[in-house]
């Protein structure tokens, strides 16, 4: 199995193998860490979010809509029904978080997007951009 060493200010992570050997871990500096995951709702987002909390992450999980198939508390913390193209919901989501996940897009079938290629553009980048100014902000 081949072993790479990735090391960020601060941190140093161990990536395993994709051959079934061991499991990355991502413990919170401290217990009780809060982690925002932007787009929790979605399916990728909410089993982040049960990762996270398995590993003693608070989690909040910020989207504007529900999960299908999930009550929030079985995949976090906190559930922030909110716009994440407004900045002031992405700083409400981001306040007093170690670390910041932004998983959310608006998206849809081929035919929408198609035929919404510039709303889509808009929110996309909208809802980025809010969620990484928002992160910086509240890291200070």
């Amino acid at each position: 199995a081949v072993r790479k060493i990735i090391t960020l200010p601060r941190i140093s992570i161990k990536m395993a193998a994709l051959d079934g050997g061991e499991r990355l871990k991502f413990p919170p500096p401290t217990p009780g860490a809060k982690v925002c995951i932007g787009g929790g709702a979605g399916f990728i987002g909410s089993h982040l979010a049960i990762r996270m909390r398995k590993e003693g992450w608070y989690v909040i999980c910020a989207d504007w809509k529900d999960n299908e198939f999930m009550k929030p508390s079985e995949f976090c913390d906190e559930f922030l029904k909110m716009d994440l193209r407004r900045v002031e919901n992405c700083l409400t989501a981001t306040k007093g978080c170690t670390q910041v996940f932004n998983l959310a897009a608006d998206m849809g079938g081929m035919g929408f997007i198609e035929s919404n290629q510039s709303v889509l553009l808009f929110n996309n980048t909208m809802l980025s951009f809010n969620m990484l100014e928002a992160a910086r902000m509240n890291g200070k």
